[in-house]
Parts: C-alpha cells; sequence; structure tokens
C-alpha cells in the first residue's frame, strides 16, 4: 500500500517569500509490501567514463545531462550527456572537475583543477572551457546558470576574503552583500536574475538567503536553538526549494512569497520523519529530491506535483530494472528527471546517473483475460493508433529505456531495455490493429516479461505492460 500526504503549494508563488515543508507518506521500500505500479517513465542509464561512480546533476529543457564521472584512476572528470554520448568537459590541466548546471543554449558552468592543484570557476561554451577566475580568485565554484547566462557560484579572491557570493553577469563579476560581510554562496537564478542559496549565520551554520535586485534577503528559518537552511532550487515564478532545520533533523521546503516558514513535515505515518531534501524545482512546480525510507532508512528519490503529490520515482519507473533511485537532483521544464543510484546486484553500490522522461501513450495495448499461454498463440490488440499505421509489438525482460530512431523523447520512448520484435499489424481505418503471437516456452517466467508497442513512422507507443506466462 501506497499513500501520499501532502499540502498544496498555493498559487499565488513568488519570491517574497515562505517556506513551506513538504511531507510524504510510503510504506514502499520492502518487497513484502508491493505497491500498485505505474510505470510512468522511461529510465535510460547515462554511461560513465569507466571509473567507480558517476553523478548526474543538472539538465537543460533538450535533455542534455551534466555532472562529473570518475575515472579508472580515481578522479573525477566535468561530463556532459548529449542525448547519445558521454563527453569529459576536460579540466585546466589538473585531474578533477564538476559539472554543476546547463542552459538551454548549452552553456555549462561548474568548477575544474589547474596544474597547480586549486580549483577555478568555469563556464563551457563552443566546446571551450572558460576560466571565470583568472586573475581574481584563488579558487571558487559556478553553480547555477540561467537562460540569459547569468552565472552564481562561490569564491576566494586571491588578495581577499575567502566564500563570497558571486555573480557573473555579461563580463562583469558582482560581490554579493550579506551580513557583515560573511561568506555566503549562489546556488540557483531564475531569468528575473533572482538568485537564491544561503549564508554563515552568526551560530556558524548556514541560513537560507536570497538576492533580489543584488539586495540581499534573509529567509526564514525555523526558530529553534540553532536555526539553520540553504536554499538550492529557484524557478522563473520567484518558487524557491531546499531544507529548513527543525527540532530534529532538516525538511525539505518551498519558499513562497511572504518570508515566513511553515513546517509541513513532522506528519503521522511520514515518510520516516526524515530529511525529504526538495533540490530543484521547474517552471511547473513540480519538486525533485530525496528522503530516507520509512523502512529501510535509505534514501529514495521522489517526485512531486500539485496533481499527484510527492511520489517515489522508483514506483513510476518500469519493473526489472535493477535500479535502486538514490535522489532527484534536477528536473526540466518538460518533466524529465536527472539524479543518482545504483544496480541493485552492485555490491559496492557505486553511484549511476540516469534520465527518467515521462511517457504519456496515445495508444492502448490490451490482452485477453489472464496471463499468455507458452506454447500456444496469444492475440495482442492496439487501440487509438493511427489508421493505416504499422504498429511493432516488443518484448523485454528487463524494464528501461530506448529512444525511438527519428522521434523527440517526450513524444515516444520505448520502456524497455534491449526490446524484441514479435511481430508488425497495420492499423485499420478505426486505429486498431491485431496480432497473434506464438508464445515460446522458453518465455515462460514467474517474474513475467514486459510488453509495449509502438508506431515509429508517428512517434507513438502504447503503455508498457507486465505480464505473466504460464
Amino acid at each position: 500500500m501506497r499513500s501520499i500526504l501532502m499540502k498544496r503549494i498555493p498559487s499565488h508563488l513568488g519570491l517574497g517569500l515562505t517556506i513551506c515543508t513538504i511531507s510524504m507518506t510510503t510504506q514502499f521500500t520492502q518487497a513484502d509490501d508491493p505497491p500498485v505500479r505505474e510505470f510512468r517513465y522511461a529510465l535510460i542509464h547515462i554511461p560513465g567514463l569507466g571509473g567507480g561512480a558517476d553523478r548526474t546533476v543538472a539538465l537543460n529543457d533538450s535533455g542534455h545531462v551534466v555532472g562529473w564521472s570518475y575515472l579508472s584512476t580515481g578522479k573525477e572528470r566535468p561530463i556532459l550527456w548529449d542525448g547519445s554520448s558521454t563527453i569529459d568537459l576536460g579540466t585546466f590541466g589538473g585531474n578533477r572537475g564538476k559539472a554543476y548546471d546547463i542552459n538551454n543554449d548549452g552553456v555549462i558552468v561548474g568548477r575544474a583543477q589547474d596544474d597547480q592543484g586549486s580549483y577555478s570557476p568555469f563556464k563551457y561554451q563552443n566546446e571551450a572551457m572558460i576560466d571565470l577566475g583568472d586573475g581574481i580568485f584563488w579558487s571558487g565554484h559556478a553553480y547555477t546558470i540561467n537562460d540569459a547566462g547569468q552565472i552564481g557560484g562561490q569564491a576566494h579572491y586571491i588578495d581577499g576574503p575567502c566564500c563570497r557570493p558571486i555573480l557573473w553577469d555579461d563580463n562583469r563579476v558582482i560581490d554579493l552583500p550579506t551580513p557583515n560581510d560573511v561568506a555566503g554562496e549562489i546556488l540557483a537564478i531564475n531569468m528575473k536574475g533572482e538568485a537564491v542559496g544561503n549564508f554563515e549565520g552568526v551560530n556558524g551554520f548556514d541560513h537560507a538567503a536570497a538576492w533580489i535586485g543584488g539586495q540581499f534577503v534573509a529567509l526564514e528559518n525555523f526558530p529553534y536553538v540553532s536555526p539553520r537552511g540553504v536554499v538550492l532550487g529557484l524557478n522563473d515564478q520567484s518558487i524557491a526549494v531546499g531544507q529548513s532545520y527543525t527540532v530534529h533533523s532538516f525538511r525539505a521546503s518551498i519558499w513562497n512569497d511572504s518570508h515566513r516558514i511553515q513546517n509541513l513535515s513532522r506528519q503521522e505515518n511520514s515518510i520516516g520523519g526524515r530529511i525529504p531534501w526538495a533540490w530543484s524545482i521547474n517552471n511547473l512546480n513540480q519538486i525533485v529530491g530525496a528522503f530516507y525510507g520509512r523502512k529501510d532508512e535509505e534514501l529514495h528519490g521522489y517526485v512531486y506535483s500539485e496533481e499527484n503529490g510527492a511520489e517515489a520515482l522508483e514506483l513510476l519507473i518500469p519493473p526489472h530494472t535493477g535500479w535502486r533511485i538514490e535522489d532527484g537532483r534536477d528536473i526540466n521544464n518538460r518533466g524529465q528527471i536527472t539524479g543518482s543510484g545504483f544496480f541493485t546486484d552492485d555490491p559496492n553500490r557505486y553511484a549511476r546517473g540516469f534520465l527518467l522522461t515521462p511517457v504519456e501513450p496515445e495508444m492502448e495495448l490490451s490482452f485477453a483475460d489472464g496471463p499468455l499461454i507458452a506454447g500456444e498463440y496469444n492475440t495482442l490488440t492496439i487501440t487509438n493508433a493511427m489508421p493505416s499505421a504499422t504498429i511493432k509489438f516488443f518484448y523485454g525482460k528487463k524494464g528501461g529505456g530506448k529512444f525511438i530512431p527519428g522521434c523527440d523523447a517526450l513524444d515516444a520512448i520505448m520502456q524497455i531495455n534491449d526490446p524484441v520484435l514479435f511481430g508488425e499489424a497495420v492499423a485499420d481505418a478505426d486505429g486498431n490493429a491485431t496480432l497473434r503471437i506464438f508464445v515460446p516456452a522458453k518465455l515462460q517466467d514467474e517474474k513475467g516479461f514486459l510488453i509495449q508497442a509502438a508506431d515509429f513512422d508517428n512517434c507513438n507507443e502504447s503503455q508498457l505492460v507486465l505480464k505473466q506466462v504460464e
């Protein structure tokens, strides 16, 4: 059984900013408690550079993903996945680097090491890495970039203070104010030029912060002995997300337009009552993050929408993927999600990056009642296809994702890894297609197998079905 408990975000949101914390109720994490599954996403594994682990942390509306990947030498490198291959972006002569964000023009920001071992903030554009700190900063990070090309981060001056919140804007380097010139950092910036992040409070903890029109705004934290918080994401409607500290632990938080804080987290039967992170929010007010499972006390990713509340991502991907999803780190304006997880058969549980793409089937796949019968002919039926379209019927043992040649992933994508063609049928004038298939005895499997149909010419797919074979 699975249930969700979450209050709605008010519709009048805007960065003035209130904070709300997300609460989720679920019992999904144990095999003896199987939930009802909706296979709403296709899962693509983002391949790394051959080392021990990879992390993907941001994506743009084209579905291009950035993060970092480890080489076999154990050094991490900034990477771009462009939809077909993973590219090592390089460094400034050192061994290490990370890419943190990418905008819709494909400009990437992050940090990279030089040959002296220092880290410089970078902008990667037109296949060239540009040092944003050259001659000014001893080290730094470029964490975020908007579609206007404004970049936010943190830097340490060569001959000045450490850890200042920095805005790079049209070749200008702007040191944004903080109370008493304490340390701070910018972690997200929207198209209005509003920036959010944190600053160092008098107690030494991070406090949530915003910069509006270049002016500092301290966001409210929970009023406890050691108040603290950090803002991690911001959309173009000026809604910010992050986490804030309550009596016992951090809670995922949403800031809207009145600078006040509201704790929605600690409710009965919530997800273990522990740290739902809110990492990112898109312009549809969809949020992704991570929480600790109620039963296993391990990290799991979630997605929140006003329509469905908060849902565990592992319940929304195809079955038999072999993945444990640990977090959702970013969500674009088309609803695609990137983050990290691991293969459940990996004893080292090395992190791997992924792309989740929403699937909205237009065709309906149906069968006769009951399981498919091995050693006999079985009938598969498609409705709501394009008349005269050629419908391909596929099966496979492992869920995941596979792009359809010539189709935008948001228009059509398969949810089976290594799909095998059962056969084809042409839809009639009413959009119906029927295929009789002989199911070999070798396909008999207590786990069943996955079936999906697709129209490659018109970029349509059916829903994914898990079917038992007897």
